[in-house]
């Protein structure tokens, strides 16, 4: 069985038949991915902040639709978003540096 497969199986069965998955279903999931590649820390703390940028990105994208097209398109906002996108995995691969702990 692939990890995807075990990763969207926990992901929809943690939210209730016609209800959208919740940042809960977004922390689980990330967690058994940590747990799935290896029982070091450094994988679940990768993981578990992973969790938090998708959720802190739907919010970004939420609130970035109701931005006028020219402003979206706006190419310094393009590279700030690349740049800010470096940074913060950078930060988060961090934990591959603890593995060990």
């Amino acid at each position: 069985m692939s990890f995807l497969c075990v990763s969207a199986d926990v992901y929809e069965r943690l939210s209730k038949p016609g209800s959208k998955p919740s940042f809960f279903n977004m922390i689980v999931t990330q967690l058994v991915s940590g747990v799935w590649h290896g029982v070091f820390a450094g994988y679940w703390m990768f993981f578990a902040t992973t969790a938090f940028m998708f959720q802190a990105s739907r919010v970004i994208y939420r609130y970035e639709t109701t931005w006028p097209e020219q402003w979206r398109t706006f190419a310094p906002w393009y590279m700030f978003k690349i740049v800010m996108s470096a940074l913060v995995l950078s930060y988060a691969g961090s934990a591959f540096m603890v593995l060990s702990y």
